[in-house]
């Protein structure tokens, strides 16, 4: 489950801005070059794509994630086999994530 989180932090924190700079997370980061958005088509453009697809794949993860949680939250139950179940919800995310 805590790679789970990890993945699933890892993609929603990817940013154009902070790699084109190479500041790290915390420090205020500056917008990339007028010459980088012209060849990769502008900024709006790529971040609502970008947020389109970290929509998409965030909540269809966050569904079998509230499923599961549900089962041992709500029922109080135990899930067989919860780390490989976690695994696969993550493998799918980053999956997802790739091929969009």
């Amino acid at each position: 489950m805590r790679n789970c989180i990890i993945s699933l932090a890892a993609i929603s924190s990817l940013s154009g801005a902070a790699a084109w700079t190479g500041r790290s997370h915390g420090a205020v980061a500056s917008p990339p070059p007028s010459f980088v958005l012209s060849i990769r088509g502008g900024a709006n453009e790529y971040e609502t794509k970008f947020e389109g697809v970290k929509c998409s794949v965030i909540e269809k993860a966050s569904k079998k994630i509230e499923e599961a949680r549900r089962k041992i939250v709500d029922e109080g139950s135990a899930i067989p086999d919860f780390g490989s179940k976690a695994d696969e919800i993550c493998n799918a995310a980053i999956e997802e994530y790739a091929k969009s």
